[in-house]
């Protein structure tokens, strides 16, 4: 059996987080963050050895307290001023007008919602060398 992928999902929708880890169901193990600001605590916790390294973010944009193009940022100026490598993170949205901020801020790569269980597999694939 291969290893599961250690996937962050965060998405301020719980019908929208329990959909993606049915999509993922066999795949990933996931851990959830209903916003920015939870999954920045979480993400902290990895990179000061307190948890396993996440394979994966899978990021929604528009969210209370922290929205994902802020918490994107933090990520990507963290790992700059660390020198660590770069974490996949894919943005899934609803928002096309948001997908170029999400972009400049760093993300790998986006979809749109809705999203297909083939799509997104297809692209975690892709981000997950």
């Amino acid at each position: 059996m291969s290893k599961l992928w250690r996937t962050l999902v965060v998405d301020d929708s719980e019908t929208n987080r329990q959909l993606i880890k049915e999509f993922i169901h066999g795949k990933a193990e996931c851990e959830e963050a209903e916003d920015g600001l939870k999954a920045w605590k979480l993400y902290n916790k990895t990179m000061h050895g307190e948890a396993a390294p996440y394979d994966i973010v899978l990021l929604d944009i528009a969210m209370p307290r922290m929205d994902g193009v802020k918490l994107l940022t933090l990520i990507r100026e963290f790992e700059n001023f660390e020198k660590k490598e770069k974490l996949p993170i894919l943005v899934i949205t609803a928002h096309k007008e948001k997908v170029d901020d999400a972009v400049s801020a760093g993300c790998d790569d986006y979809l749109l919602k809705p999203v297909s269980s083939d799509d997104l597999l297809a692209k975690m694939t892709t981000l997950i060398k």
